[in-house]
């Protein structure tokens, strides 16, 4: 057998395993087709909304494992529906925009809720998906590398978390050039932030140039704060853009902590 036809036969198993993995559920048969190429030439598994959910349910089990948690992870009365809606959003299933009122496959994620209700989880489990894959940055640590000194520092970093990051390979990104990015505990960080004497709200200008940028479904947030409070803490103009750029998803008051 030449190379070429080696090469053939291989991609035809492959897209042989891919079809298989539609009809299958589960973490392992995700991750095998995940990582297996031809060359340079890359298959990613198409899950369905039902799929992707069992996914994060088996990820989430695997991660609470391997991180010694003192709870298994699990779906309940607190987070199925959003684990449900997230499923339906991140493999562009048409009927997430059904789930509620100015939903939208275009926008990106807002989750909120108490502390310890599982919002960050969620959104790392979420992170390899069929959509649009993206890196999580906590919004703490990108206001102390605002006020750092030198060139890393100021204005650089706001222009660096305005754009997009630039996947390597492909492989990580699920074939896409470029990954979105997940700001984690957003209204957590000082709000305005002085870099040599330069004051700014590092997150407000941020927000405000990738809205300008229309990368809305590459832009995802999770915050412990109410809608309110996000209001008082960064504006009504940037909260207008927030709430335009993403899907508002909540957990009720009552959710009770993973933590403990």
């Amino acid at each position: 057998m030449t190379d070429e036809e080696r090469v053939a036969v291989e991609q035809v198993a492959i897209r042989l395993a891919v079809a298989e993995a539609e009809k299958k559920k589960g973490l392992a048969r995700y991750n095998e087709l995940y990582w297996r190429s031809v060359e340079d030439v890359r298959y990613f598994p198409q899950l369905s909304a039902d799929e992707f959910f069992e996914f994060i349910v088996e990820a989430g089990k695997r991660r609470s494992v391997e991180r010694n948690w003192s709870q298994e992870f699990q779906i309940d009365n607190d987070n199925r529906v959003i684990v449900k809606a997230l499923a339906r959003y991140f493999t562009d299933t048409p009927s997430f925009v059904k789930m509620s009122e100015g939903f939208s496959l275009n926008k990106g994620i807002l989750l909120i809720g108490d502390t310890g209700c599982g919002k960050t989880q969620l959104m790392e489990l979420c992170t390899r998906n069929q959509k649009a894959p993206y890196t999580r940055h906590n919004c703490q640590q990108i206001a102390r590398e605002y006020a750092g000194s030198g060139q890393k520092g100021g204005e650089t970093v706001i222009v660096e978390y305005s754009g997009n990051e630039r996947s390597v390979n492909g492989v990580l990104s699920m074939g896409y050039e470029f990954f979105g990015r997940f700001f984690d505990d957003l209204g957590a960080e000082s709000t305005n932030v002085k870099h040599f004497g330069n004051e700014s709200n590092v997150m407000a200008e941020i927000i405000s140039k990738r809205y300008d940028a229309y990368q809305h479904h590459m832009t995802h947030f999770t915050s412990n704060l109410t809608l309110e409070e996000l209001k008082t803490v960064y504006g009504k103009r940037v909260y207008d853009r927030l709430r335009e750029m993403c899907n508002i998803i909540e957990f009720s008051a009552s959710a009770k902590s993973r933590r403990k």
